[in-house]
């Protein structure tokens, strides 16, 4: 059995849903870092509501999120669909004790991460899927409340902007420098097409990918917004390891749907080391709150995973 939400949560939670047309018979909250998400059991079936505290993510953002969830699935992409509230729109605010909070209400995906067991086709699948999302955002029509955020091509603003240490030795340091440094050149405008650019999912990994009776959805799109489509490939590339034939048929699913440019798959290596560098940072911030994985080992593998591609970028 589940504890009780905190006074203060299902007072939120009462608010919010009545926002909508629902009528809930349970709450169950989710575990995620971003935001808070709880699982809306009714007589209509499940939802998910979230809650977005605080100034992490402007109102404009949510409302592109919402959209373009909205867009992928009257293109036929199976994902959370946003559920208008009693005014029609898919976002709401709420105003309790003078602070506010915006909220949603969307459909609950059925199935499973699966971490193992891949074969070849289920790789296909999966870059088929990420190449129907990129497609689908070349369609998208921004509404004008809304914004995306636009992620600078080298994507390593992070590891500019704070110091290193004390997370990085010498050694590796240099390494990260060394990415930082072939990525504002190889990624530069006058090389990267507008075709190798749209909206992009930016966490496009296993763990939000669910299988259900053969059928994949994708969940989390908080992070989406204006980027290099080959982040999304290198992101769950990073995330399914190096078996050959899943990395081949990842990549000939997602071609499959849209080509890329001549010549950009040869930087997938120095887009793989760039995600592994960003995720270090991102734990390093959630270690300092006392969040998220062991750092020293996950520091260890990722370093790891970064040298050895160190060697395919030139």
């Amino acid at each position: 059995m589940q504890p009780p939400l905190p006074d203060t949560s299902m007072k939120l939670v009462q608010a919010g849903l009545g926002k909508y047309d629902v009528d809930a018979q349970d709450v169950v909250p989710i575990r995620g870092w971003n935001t808070s998400v709880f699982c809306i059991t009714t007589g209509k079936g499940r939802f998910a509501l979230r809650l977005h505290e605080g100034d992490a993510r402007p109102e404009s953002h949510l409302r592109a999120e919402l959209a373009f969830l909205n867009h992928l699935h009257e293109t036929g992409l199976s994902v959370p669909i946003p559920i208008n509230n009693r005014q029609g729109t898919f976002l709401s605010k709420l105003v309790l004790a003078n602070e506010i909070v915006f909220c949603d209400l969307t459909t609950w995906l059925e199935g499973n991460v699966r971490r193992k067991r891949l074969d070849q086709s289920d790789a296909y699948q999966l870059g088929q899927n990420l190449g129907h999302i990129h497609d689908a955002s070349k369609t998208f029509v921004l509404p004008v409340d809304a914004t995306f955020p636009c992620y600078d091509l080298t994507m390593l603003s992070p590891a500019i902007a704070q110091p290193l240490e004390p997370w990085f030795n010498k050694q590796d340091r240099a390494i990260v420098e060394h990415i930082v440094n072939q990525a504002s050149v190889v990624l530069s405008k006058e090389i990267i097409k507008e075709d190798d650019m749209g909206i992009i999912h930016k966490d496009y990994i296993l763990g939000n990918c669910l299988w259900h009776k053969g059928k994949l959805s994708i969940l989390d799109f908080a992070e989406s917004g204006r980027g290099l489509y080959l982040y999304d490939l290198a992101t769950m590339l990073t995330n399914i390891g190096d078996q050959a034939s899943l990395r081949i048929g990842f990549i000939q699913g997602h071609t499959s749907v849209v080509p890329l440019s001549h010549g950009i798959l040869e930087r997938l290596s120095l887009l793989e080391a760039i995600r592994h560098v960003n995720t270090i940072l991102w734990n390093i911030e959630k270690a300092k709150l006392g969040e998220g994985p062991d750092l020293t080992r996950h520091l260890n593998i990722r370093m790891a995973e970064i040298r050895a591609l160190v060697g395919e970028i030139t």
